[in-house]
């Protein structure tokens, strides 16, 4: 690294009232992050390090994982401290850009880590003569440009369907209220019912079963995250056994309003309800009135434990859920599922654009791939 980075310190000395404004350094590769103002006189430092657009610049302390980063376009002329070494890059052989994604390479990481030098603790560091002896893969300029191109594009695509997903799941609250809130209110012991019995999880005819616990469940989107069969987990306490009707609602902390539909058959923790539609009760719509925000403002409250809020079913039944004719719940159902489908759809681009990148960013900057110069046409054309 030391043929394109060179250090540099553009030393200031502190002066007591004036105020100035610092940064540090995320760990994993995820670049610079703003602090608070300080003060010159409310620091033991004596002097600060002005950093420029387009600088590497790294963390001793945390080195050894990814605390590195290019300084970005909105960031250029904040301060750091001696513990932030700072580099210029030589742009007639690296890209600031090309170097950003290689802070991102976990690869480097793995080696920073094996430059960390003193007794543990705080007083171990990477210093900058190490950073500057570790190899990585350097392509021409032409190269460079592709590679930084090509994952740029997946990082647009990345944030727009961020952006797609916080729009859809805000509608989604919004139409909510807007469909639920001119309902009756009746006890939840009239939708639904606890039918699944407790079984032993260890025994051949559920071992091999989908086991969701809690954190299988996302909070406040009813999105079903990893989860394994019982086996896999291990699981050895006694479970409820689910249908594909059942509605899994999370009775510890129902703040996280944890509900999820997964439409099979499986166990789930005993520290959840698998609520069962009665005759006449869609299930998408209990589903979604689960989430309802008042209905979950009521949960809240009702949970008043100081340690581990908890409903217990006797409570839970007692609340008020808003009541719709059949007819009407298909209609609610469907439209706030289909506002929830688009949210999903949007966070399933996010993941599978971060993990494409992950995966391209490796592949490219270790070699084992390269894009063609016929890449160079396209990006003339546009």
């Amino acid at each position: 690294m030391g043929s394109f980075l060179s250090q540099v310190k553009n030393e200031v000395q502190l002066e007591d009232n004036v105020t100035y404004e610092t940064v540090g350094v995320l760990s994993y590769g995820r670049g610079l992050f703003e602090r608070p103002p300080v003060k010159g006189k409310d620091t033991s430092y004596k002097s600060y390090f002005r950093i420029d657009v387009g600088q590497f610049v790294y963390s001793k302390l945390f080195a050894w994982e990814g605390a590195v980063a290019v300084v970005p376009s909105n960031l250029g002329g904040r301060f750091v401290s001696q513990e932030f070494p700072t580099f210029d890059i030589d742009r007639r052989r690296a890209l600031p850009e090309y170097v950003s994604l290689l802070c991102q390479w976990k690869v480097l990481w793995s080696q920073l880590r094996q430059g960390e030098t003193g007794m543990g603790g705080r007083r171990k560091r990477v210093h900058p003569s190490y950073v500057e002896s570790v190899r990585v893969p350097l392509p021409s300029l032409r190269n460079q440009h592709r590679i930084v191109d090509l994952l740029e594009s997946n990082d647009a695509l990345v944030t727009a369907a961020v952006a797609v997903g916080a729009r859809a799941q805000r509608v989604l609250s919004s139409l909510s209220t807007d469909l639920l809130g001119a309902s009756e209110p009746r006890p939840l012991a009239d939708f639904c019912s606890i039918e699944a019995p407790l079984v032993d999880p260890r025994l051949p005819a559920y071992c091999d079963l989908p086991h969701l616990g809690i954190e299988s469940i996302e909070s406040g989107t009813g999105r079903l995250l990893n989860y394994r069969t019982a086996a896999d987990d291990q699981v050895i306490s006694a479970k409820f056994l689910f249908t594909p009707e059942d509605v899994i609602f999370a009775k510890i902390r129902p703040e996280l309003r944890k509900v999820c539909f997964p439409r099979f058959v499986g166990l789930c923790s005993a520290d959840a309800y698998p609520l069962r539609p009665l005759v006449g009760v869609v299930p998408e719509y209990l589903f979604e009135a689960l989430q309802y925000a008042p209905f979950v403002a009521e949960a809240v409250a009702t949970s008043g434990r100081t340690k581990m809020p908890k409903i217990n079913r006797t409570e839970l039944f007692a609340l008020p859920f808003p009541w719709l004719p059949e007819e009407r719940q298909h209609e609610v159902a469907q439209l706030l599922g289909a506002v929830r489908a688009v949210r999903d759809a949007a966070v399933d681009v996010a993941i599978g654009g971060r993990r494409l990148k992950d995966n391209v960013l490796s592949d490219l900057v270790s070699g084992g791939h390269e894009i063609s110069e016929t890449y160079d046409v396209l990006l003339e054309a546009s």
